[in-house]
């Protein structure tokens, strides 16, 4: 052992004697051992402001008109309250065990200033919206679980459990914030814009509809829109990296791997950037979402399902029209053309023979309910396969929608299955199975 080493153990045997020595004093000369440390404290409920200094850095709290805890200072950043409020309550339910007065040479040692002057291991400060505010002053920790406080402006040093020291001296505010990656993914979301291997995919919200304008426009399903804002509200990062990096490049973060950005009705917009690999076995990658300077880790589960095909998001039924608004159905083939008439609930065809109701129905549903079991994206449109085109009228007898049925060739491998085509580039495969009656007697009684 060196002479360093036993130099060190003394020092150290010694600053830890002298504690004791001053704790033991305290707790003869105090005359309360369950003294409330903190008797000024805003409540939690009228807390709006929580200011902290250590020696590594200075950060800031606040909570807006509508609730939510901010990171002010260093740069802003939203808050998991129910972390960031153990601090105040921490405080709240400290009660002192002992209490000495202080000097400086005390203060020094217990690393806490005197009010007037000198330097904290730690300042907390916590103010109320009336303009009232708490300080308390951390010092060092001791043995037993116990730790040196001192309030506002008071001369005295107080002993009091740990607690508060564990969470305001040793960990990272950094952990106190909120993980989440995309706040805008809720129900006032009205656009969803990805970038994915240099192609942009837009997808926007018109009343309770979702539809795809780039690079194709068709229809998207609501449902499976909401599913994806679902998960993209919960998706969190799993750890902050860094603060304020020099070079995101550095992470594949400029020009990034990905994008995804979430508008909301205003204006207001979320995105998210995803970079490279964090290398080795994991897929996690690095992210950061635009705004805010924190390079966070974003585990492989969350990046699949961010960037799921948006494929998977289209509409899979052949038309948009409700079949409640579709009075009419014209069905061209090369043979001719079928018209069919509904009177309440009653269908006949156009020269006023009665049709099967149902067999109508049937059908009308098949081309406006029945979802494809996948869909096929064609750059030339496969003429050579086009059964017949339907177009469903108003009540005013204008077209409201226009359905295109292709058919495969019968073979062992497609069984002939059939496609619906919305003029939109997107055929819909339907179920195996499935059959489709064009033709007038199909659909006579």
């Amino acid at each position: 052992m060196t002479i360093r080493t036993v130099a060190i153990l003394w020092i150290s045997a010694i600053v830890l004697s002298v504690l004791a020595l001053v704790l033991r004093q305290s707790e003869r000369d105090t005359n309360s051992t369950d003294m409330r440390a903190a008797t000024q404290l805003p409540s939690l409920t009228a807390l709006n402001a929580i200011d902290l200094s250590r020696s590594d850095g200075h950060w800031r709290f606040e909570r807006d008109d509508t609730g939510v805890w901010w990171q002010r200072t260093p740069f802003e950043h939203r808050m998991d309250a129910s972390r960031l409020m153990a601090i105040p309550e921490l405080v709240q339910v400290m009660k002192a065990v002992a209490r000495v007065p202080l000097d400086a040479s005390q203060a020094s040692l217990l690393g806490l200033s005197l009010p007037d002057g000198g330097r904290d291991l730690a300042l907390l400060r916590l103010e109320g919206e009336d303009g009232s505010a708490t300080e308390v002053h951390l010092g060092r920790t001791g043995v037993g679980g116990r730790g040196w406080i001192r309030i506002d402006d008071s001369p005295e040093a107080m002993v009091v459990d740990d607690d508060l020291h564990t969470m305001v001296l040793q960990e990272a505010p950094r952990n106190w914030r909120d993980g989440r990656l995309l706040h805008g993914a809720n129900a006032d979301a009205d656009s969803i814009n990805w970038s994915l291997a240099g192609e942009n995919i837009q997808l926007k919200r018109s009343g309770r509809r979702w539809a795809f304008e780039s690079p194709l426009s068709t229809r998207a399903d609501a449902d499976a829109v909401a599913a994806l804002l679902g998960v993209a509200a919960s998706a969190r990062s799993s750890s902050v990296l860094l603060d304020a990096p020099t070079n995101i490049e550095a992470f594949g973060l400029e020009p990034p791997m990905a994008r995804i950005e979430i508008g909301q009705l205003g204006g207001d917009s979320v995105a998210l950037r995803i970079g490279d690999r964090l290398g080795g076995a994991t897929g996690d990658r690095y992210a950061m979402i635009e705004g805010v300077p924190s390079v966070v880790r974003v585990d492989q589960e969350t990046v699949a399902t961010l960037l799921d095909d948006p494929v998977e998001l289209v509409d899979r039924t052949g038309s948009g029209a409700s079949p409640i608004d579709v009075r009419a159905i014209r069905v061209l083939r090369d043979d001719g053309t079928l018209r069919l008439e509904r009177t309440l609930d009653t269908w006949s065809f156009e020269d006023g023979s009665p049709a099967d109701t149902m067999a109508v129905v049937r059908l009308l549903e098949t081309l406006t309910s029945l979802q494809g079991t996948e869909v096929s994206l064609v750059e030339t449109y496969p003429d050579e396969l086009e059964q017949a085109v339907v177009v469903f009228e108003g009540t005013d007898g204008r077209p409201i929608d226009t359905v295109r049925v292709l058919q495969e060739p019968m073979t062992p491998q497609s069984g002939g299955r059939w496609g619906l085509e919305n003029g939109d580039g997107v055929i819909r495969i339907l179920p195996a199975g499935t059959w489709l009656g064009l033709e007038r007697a199909h659909l006579a009684q």
